[in-house]
């Protein structure tokens, strides 16, 4: 039963993203015929990539197992992203894992160099968590 309602939360979230089934196999190296079990509820996706569906739907996975009705607990902490920003990361999280990588390293040079370049202005992932409160 508790497969049902992760294969209807995939559909649905899939749809939300104005996604095809072909953009989500190719985001996760498997098959059409493979999702389209885990959409239709008749093959149980293991911890792992149950894990990798919330992550990429941006979503927690008390949502995809059906045991909350909303996409994140109360306490979870959104940020406030612009348009184009969230544009930016849908384009990235729509990659392969191996372009997903690539662009990560990109993104990882360029804040070594920033922080070289203005290192007053850089401000950790850490330092960002603590000067929001959720660290």
């Amino acid at each position: 039963m508790a497969f049902i309602a992760v294969g209807e939360k995939l559909r649905e979230l899939r749809l939300r993203d104005k996604l095809t089934q072909d953009d989500v196999v190719q985001r996760f190296s498997m098959s059409r015929s493979a999702y389209s079990l885990y959409e239709n509820g008749k093959r149980r996706p293991s911890f792992e990539l149950l894990v990798q569906f919330a992550n990429f739907y941006d979503v927690s996975t008390d949502y995809l197992l059906g045991r909350i009705p909303t996409y994140y607990p109360e306490n979870n902490f959104k940020f406030d992203l612009s348009a184009a920003k969230v544009d930016m990361i849908n384009l990235i999280l729509k990659t392969n894992e191996k372009l997903y990588s690539k662009i990560k390293d990109v993104i990882d040079y360029l804040n070594f160099k920033h922080a070289k370049e203005e290192p007053e202005e850089f401000i950790n992932e850490e330092k960002q968590k603590k000067l929001v409160g959720i660290a």
